[in-house]
């Protein structure tokens, strides 16, 4: 995921290509060429305050994933035959309960 510097840079960027489309825009008038371009550094806006919103989250994942280093063994051997009495093979269907 980018870092806090990455995206910083990033909003930078995007508010030079909002200042780029708005004096064009003024230079042009609204065109259907302009409203495709205003439409597509908006959407690029739009992606990357998702993008934000994502990192953010994920950041949180990851540290509550860090917390817990806690390892649960899975033993090797075979489960018990009683153990899956109940359970019907998924796709196939289920058993007949008669």
């Amino acid at each position: 995921m980018p870092s806090t510097t990455e995206l910083a840079g990033l909003h930078d960027l995007i508010g030079g290509l909002r200042r780029c489309v708005t004096s064009l825009k003024a230079r042009y008038g609204d065109t259907p060429a302009m409203r495709r371009i205003v439409n597509d550094a908006e959407r690029i806006l739009n992606d990357v305050e998702l993008l934000d919103i994502d990192a953010g989250e994920l950041d949180l994942a990851r540290c509550t994933a860090e917390q817990s280093g806690e390892k649960i063994a899975i033993p090797d051997t075979q489960y018990d035959a009683e153990f899956w009495r109940d359970v019907d093979d998924e796709g196939v269907g289920g058993y007949s309960r008669a």
